[in-house]
């Protein structure tokens, strides 16, 4: 206590010691105030990024910049005008919020490398984001909700070229939800759902669609997958259209629901484009009269693990080279159906009202089932291969067009014909058996055509061939229940009858078949 006494002391003395300066005041003070944007700007954090406090905010040179807080905006106000090329705004977290009867919530014109991030941009009453003349910019992680409340012409997001749109959602707003101005674009992974219009693209973009809601349609070379199951429950409208070439679709192992009365089609392409391709996927309940589960009528289209249940058409493709791959149609009125050229692998179709798994010219079917289809089990189309396929309990297992080959395959079961081919065609290593009619069946007036090294047992006809010019060779026909050979005269046809032979042990009685030919046919 004592030096601090000591202390005030002295300065007091030193105090007295010195006379008053004058008291006038030497003039009027400068004004200090300085605008929001100048406080807001003059604020910097080490890392040298600028804070936005406030609606209305006008960014003016390039820079880094962040919201402090929500910005809520009044009447004809932006949330954000950009002014200049070479800025981020990082919403961090926070919103901008229309509450006016108009405005907007970011705003830019010809500018170029602008990133928006981080926030959420919702009730505006024109575009979230305006800036389809602006170019190389990106946009993501971004909730853009509820916007674009003035008209149909305002969009939640919308971009111009050579742009980055990514994890994204843009949802519910009253325009189109994302729009692309221009090309070069590059679009991933974003949620687009409940807008007026979901999409609005210019050709020539990187687009990789996440498909959250049906129905929509393609126009534009993409890649679309599938964000989870969906539903469409319009009726008489296509759950997805495809309208240009060079589309797939990835279901992701989803499925697309139909309301199981009076749709057309599932997924929709006409012959008009081609190269389609549809993978990994379920569709279900697209019934009511005319319309099938997939439609590409389109070219070069493909189709592989895909699960179609309960439609009135499963897997529709009348345009040529498709490939179909890996996918089942169950409960439907057609199975599975490809163009021309068509590749149909490892699929598998049941209990479908008519054919099961179907073929245009030239096609290729291999490593199919069908089962218990009302019609053919399987199908196929002049100048075709159907190759290592089964087909039982069908009505008819097999139906092979002209100048084609069967080969590998099993009918059984079936409750006409096992396999019926036509003129000019191959029919070698298959095993028909226990089928209501022929194993194999050339159809009438039908010639040309080799019948070879087939087993053919327990139908109740094995071979029927009733037209001349045929050849049927090293076949093996037994124990079918009405006739092991109905073949008319005018073929080339050599049968021997076999019997037991005694030099194997284990066999008893008879004696070798006795015949060198080797293209004979052996009964048994």
């Amino acid at each position: 206590m004592k030096k601090i006494y000591i202390i005030i002391t002295a300065l007091s003395v030193v105090g007295a010691t010195f006379g008053q300066g004058p008291l006038t005041p030497s003039g009027a003070p400068a004004p200090t105030m300085k605008t929001l944007n100048e406080l807001d700007t003059s604020i910097k954090q080490v890392a040298g990024r600028i804070p936005i406090s406030h609606p209305g905010y006008i960014i003016t040179e390039p820079g880094s910049y962040y919201l402090t807080t929500n910005l809520v905006t009044t009447t004809n106000q932006r949330g954000i005008t950009i002014n200049t090329s070479n800025v981020t705004v990082d919403l961090n977290g926070f919103s901008i919020l229309g509450a006016g009867a108009s405005g907007s919530g970011i705003l830019m014109n010809y500018r170029d490398n602008v990133t928006i991030k981080n926030g959420t941009i919702r009730d505006c009453y024109y575009s979230a984001i305006y800036a389809p003349n602006s170019k190389r910019c990106t946009f993501e992680n971004l909730k853009i909700l509820n916007n674009s409340r003035a008209s149909g012409s305002s969009s939640g997001i919308y971009a111009g070229r050579n742009s980055k749109i990514v994890n994204n959602q843009i949802l519910d707003n009253g325009g189109y939800g994302l729009r692309i101005y221009g090309s070069g674009s590059y679009i991933k992974n974003n949620i687009v759902k409940g807008n007026y219009l979901n999409y609005d693209l210019s050709q020539g973009n990187h687009l990789n669609l996440l498909l959250s809601e049906v129905p929509v349609t393609i126009k534009w070379p993409c890649k679309v997958e599938f964000a989870g199951t969906l539903t469409c429950t319009n009726q008489n409208q296509n759950a997805i259209s495809i309208e240009s070439d060079n589309v797939t679709i990835n279901m992701n192992e989803h499925t697309l629901i139909g309301s199981g009365t009076d749709h057309t089609y599932g997924i929709y392409q006409s012959n008009t484009y081609k190269n389609l391709h549809v993978l990994n996927g379920n569709i279900t309940h697209w019934t009511g009269s005319g319309s099938r589960a997939i439609n590409a009528e389109g070219f070069n289209g493909s189709f592989e693990n895909i699960s179609v249940s309960t439609n009135f058409s499963g897997i529709f493709v009348s345009g040529i080279n498709a490939i179909i791959s890996n996918c089942r149609a169950d409960n439907n009125t057609w199975g599975i159906y490809g163009g021309q050229n068509s590749l149909i692998t490892k699929c598998r179709a049941y209990q479908n009202l008519l054919n099961g798994i179907e073929g245009e010219n030239g096609s290729i079917i291999s490593q199919c089932t069908a089962y218990k289809n009302g019609q053919y089990g399987i199908q196929g189309g002049a100048s075709g291969k159907v190759i290592d396929c089964t087909s039982n309990k069908n009505r008819t297992g097999f139906d092979v067009g002209y100048l084609s080959i069967i080969s590998g395959c099993v009918a059984s079961k079936n409750q006409t014909e096992g396999i019926q081919v036509s003129s000019n065609s191959l029919v070698y290593n298959n095993n028909c058996s226990k089928n209501g009619g022929a194993g194999i069946l050339l159809k009438a007036g039908k010639k040309n055509t080799r019948i070879e090294n087939n087993n053919v047992t327990l139908n109740k006809i094995g071979i029927k061939v009733s037209y001349k010019g045929n050849i049927i060779i090293r076949n093996t026909v037994g124990r079918n229940t009405d006739n092991n050979w109905s073949v008319v005269t005018g073929n080339a046809c050599y049968v021997v009858q076999a019997t037991y032979c005694s030099a194997i042990s284990g066999n008893s009685g008879g004696t070798s078949p006795g015949s060198t030919n080797p293209y004979a046919n052996f009964t048994y």
